[in-house]
């Protein structure tokens, strides 16, 4: 799945703003997960643009999708507070996102794999941290 970014969202303010560190208005990214919290926006997981170049979640309102294809990795689950998850398989176990945050070598290797498979799936550079 790939969307292009039509405007950018501050996301402590909610406002609309020009330019931000982490996107950039115009530039199609691939989406490596959807996040869809009850009650709350869903969510696309991205790769940002700062140089961290780690994965973030992105409010899904500020892009349009461009590709609707869905990568075959792909699957549905939910957490503990009834979170919809879609996402390889490996990344859906409890505590996987503290773990990678945490540097753990496994949480790691598991994103590194599942993230590079997508990305080559939509024609997009590997992942490499």
């Amino acid at each position: 799945m790939k969307v292009l970014c039509v405007k950018i969202i501050n996301s402590v303010t909610r406002k609309e703003e020009d330019q931000s560190p982490w996107l950039e208005l115009g530039k199609e990214y691939v989406v490596l997960a959807i996040f869809a919290p009850f009650a709350l926006s869903t969510s696309f997981l991205l790769v940002s643009d700062d140089t961290s170049k780690l994965p973030v979640p992105f409010d899904a309102n500020q892009f349009e999708i461009v590709c609707g294809a869905l990568p075959t990795t792909w699957i549905a689950g939910s957490d503990k507070e009834g979170r919809v998850e879609i996402a390889p398989e490996k990344w859906l176990r409890e505590d996987f996102w503290l773990d990678f945050y945490d540097r753990d070598p496994r949480a790691l290797e598991d994103f590194r794999i599942e993230a590079n498979q997508i990305l080559r799936e939509f024609g997009s550079d590997e992942w490499n941290r």
